[in-house]
Formats: structure tokens, sequence, C-alpha cells
């Protein structure tokens, strides 16, 4: 019966030794010191800054809009800058309004000098309905022909430049235009 109890008696020794050396430090670093330095405490005054991230959100925004589709040539001021009421702020491209008013000034011209034709063919027919060279019916269709193209009268505005003004005075802010841009 002896022998029952020494290999339980091993068993635990050996567990012991196992469990005391798997337990053990090794070597430990000294504590780390931190250098402090002390200065006598003074009154001043300090200005107060709060350094936070945040969204910043204007008492006032004017959205502008325009009157005509166009590339934007030129941008009159800068991100932030305060503008004053009636100042530039944008310059639309000029070139396709200039050549749309060309194109309206050659068919003005086209249209005035079938106008004038027709006016002098109503002046001949009406001379020849007098001899009675030809009917009622053609001196008829020469004149209204004639009154149809009389020239219209077109007000021609001056295209030197399409420029955005300023509504009103104030911070210019973040601008979603640039040079290049198509206004719609």
């Amino acid at each position: 019966m002896r022998l029952g109890y020494r290999p339980t008696i091993i068993i635990l020794l050996m567990l012991s030794l196992s469990v005391l050396f798997s337990c053990s430090k090794g070597k430990q670093q000294p504590p780390r010191t931190v250098p402090v330095i002390a200065d006598i405490a003074e009154r001043t005054n300090v200005p107060l800054q709060i350094k936070a991230i945040g969204n910043v959100e204007p008492f006032n925004t004017v959205s502008i809009k325009s009157q005509v589709s166009g590339e934007i040539a030129e941008v009159y001021f800068k991100e932030g800058q305060d503008v004053k009421k009636g100042s530039p702020l944008f310059k639309i491209d000029p070139r396709p309004f200039e050549a749309t008013l060309r194109q309206a000034e050659a068919a003005l011209a086209r249209d005035r000098a079938q106008a004038r034709n027709a006016q002098e063919e109503a002046g001949r027919y009406a001379s020849l309905l007098e001899k009675n060279f030809i009917s009622r019916q053609e001196y008829d269709r020469s004149r209204t022909n004639a009154d149809a193209l009389a020239p219209a009268r077109v007000r021609r505005g001056a295209i030197a430049a399409i420029v955005h003004r300023a509504t009103d005075s104030g911070g210019g802010g973040k601008r979603a235009a640039a040079t290049g841009i198509y206004l719609h």
C-alpha cells in the first residue's frame, strides 16, 4: 500500500515545482523618473483662445441667380472678401452674345432689304394698275407683301460685357463658381 502513495507524491512535487518556477518574475526595470521644473506663479492677463473644430454659419446668405447662361470669364472677388453693393462679382463671356447679335443684325439687314424691294414693287404695281396693265388682285398681293415685310424696330442693347453685380454689401463667403464654369 505504501507504493501507491509514492507516485502521487512525486507528481504533486513536480507540479508544485513547475508552478513555483513559472511564477518567477525575472529581471524587473527600475521605475522611470520624470523631471519636474517648478516656477513661481504670477498673475497676468492671458488672451482667451479656444481651439476647436466647428462650423461657422453666416447671419445672412445670398444666392446669385444668373439672368443669362454662359461661361464665367472673370471673377472679381476672393472668398471672404468684403463686397460693396453694386460692385462687380462675375463677368460672363460675351462672345456668344456678340455672335447672336451679329446674326440678328444680319437678319434685320436682310429683312430691311426685302421690305424695301417689296415697297418698290408695290409702287411699280400701283402705276401699272392705273394703266390697267395688271389686275387689282396682283396689286393687292404686292401691297400685302410690302406691308408684311415692313421693317420691325429692333432695340439693340450694348453687349460690351455681361457682368453680375452685388445686390447688397457684406462679406464674400464661399463661392461655388470659378472661371470657366458654365452658369445656367
